[in-house]
């Protein structure tokens, strides 16, 4: 059963749409969606190769290696998307976007639509904290138990590469 489900994902990967290919993967995600329901983007420009050894997967792309733990993966999907908003302005963009505020042993979290999610992921995908915004679209975070390093915050949609230190 599970060499049929490896197959399967190995046909869809190489399944990927020739116009996806001919682009050069612009526009188009490899998308990683865990059981906790956060999904993990990678770009197919980054050329994401998904290696899978019975117990986990392994992601290397040109920017980062990533071990995600069978039991924490849902699927892996392919996804388009549009890197610019015709909608909105980039003063627009940039003003409802959510503002993050480092302090000492914790981060706020300002300007977000009330009860967004906001996580606080591991670089090897594993999930540290998560708190929802209030009322008014506000979140702090306790960071103090986090060791030094590299994370992911998380806010809603937005994802931000954050450095931790001590």
């Amino acid at each position: 059963m599970m060499n049929n489900k490896l197959q399967l994902l190995l046909v869809l990967l190489l399944a990927i749409p020739s116009s996806v290919i001919a682009a050069g993967g612009s526009g188009w995600d490899f998308v990683v969606h865990l059981n906790s329901g956060t999904t993990v983007d990678y770009a197919i420009s980054e050329k994401p190769r998904l290696t899978f050894d019975g117990k986990q997967y392994v992601l290397v792309t040109t920017q980062a290696t990533v071990t995600y733990q069978k039991k924490d993966v849902k699927k892996f999907t392919l996804e388009e998307h549009s890197s610019v908003d015709i909608e909105k302005t980039v003063s627009e963009q940039l003003a409802a976007s959510p503002k993050v505020n480092r302090q000492s042993g914790m981060l706020t979290i300002t300007g977000c639509s009330p009860q967004t999610m906001v996580r606080v992921f591991h670089t090897d995908g594993r999930l540290m904290q998560s708190v929802q915004t209030d009322a008014d679209g506000a979140a702090v975070l306790q960071t103090g138990s986090l060791n030094k390093g590299i994370y992911i915050l998380s806010i809603g949609k937005v994802s931000i590469k954050m450095e931790l230190i001590l």
